[in-house]
């Protein structure tokens, strides 16, 4: 899986480090940049020496200093991490923002997974008819990358439930000529011959000026 970049915000650089020495700016950001490629991203997990290779001190003593420092701050503003000494002298070192970004990615891949996978077959009925599967794999295609109208479970259910209906009705050729006015008038929706029908006798039903007058004056008696 690849990783988002590693961006360094230099107002939230700025803020975070604010009266760390520059030593210590320089061994958070390094643990950064590990926490960065580390699985789960946002946590860096090592040993005492592994820490101090990570952060390029000189010594493991130096690292347990540096780390102190650091964990004292994170103590005071848990929203940017926190450092913790495990009883098999290793460290673990949070980086609470990094973990945050990292959830909201990982929500949004889910979310656009479910979105390409959780696709509803057409009934047997359906789907022994060639013609009709390719004309609805079209559709859904249309509806989602030129219309970019997303096509949840709920959605395809619906519309499968039309498709089904226009078929018993009326036959293989209307159901296919569904799918198409749809595609040809840029519509997001399907309509069957029944709602097209009804659809057009409501709009077709208009009134003179002197019947809404009337139909206006009985409303507010």
């Amino acid at each position: 899986m690849k990783r988002n970049e590693f961006i360094l915000d230099v107002q939230d650089w700025e803020r975070d480090t604010r009266r760390y020495r520059p030593d210590v700016c320089g061994a958070w950001l390094r643990i950064c940049i590990a926490a960065h490629t580390s699985e789960p991203r946002g946590v860096v997990h090592d040993t005492v020496a592994g820490m101090t290779a990570i952060m390029g001190t000189g010594s493991d003593s130096d690292t347990h200093t540096l780390l102190t420092v650091i964990g004292e701050r994170c103590a005071g503003k848990p929203s940017l991490g926190d450092v913790a000494y495990e009883i098999d002298a290793t460290y673990t070192v949070t980086v609470r923002r990094m973990v945050k970004e990292e959830t909201a990615s990982k929500k949004k891949r889910d979310s656009l997974k479910r979105t390409r996978t959780d696709i509803i077959p057409l009934p047997a009925e359906l789907s022994v008819i060639d013609e009709i599967v390719s004309k609805w794999a079209e559709w859904r295609e249309y509806r989602t990358k030129e219309l970019r109208k997303p096509m949840p479970p709920t959605t395809q259910k619906g519309q499968i439930g039309k498709l089904v209906q226009e078929f018993r009705e009326r036959g293989q050729a209307a159901a296919v000529e569904m799918l198409k006015r749809s595609m040809d008038s840029g519509w997001t929706g399907l309509f069957t011959s029944e709602e097209r029908g009804t659809r057009k006798a409501a709009a077709s039903v208009k009134l003179t000026p002197i019947q809404q007058a009337e139909a206006a004056g009985s409303f507010f008696k």
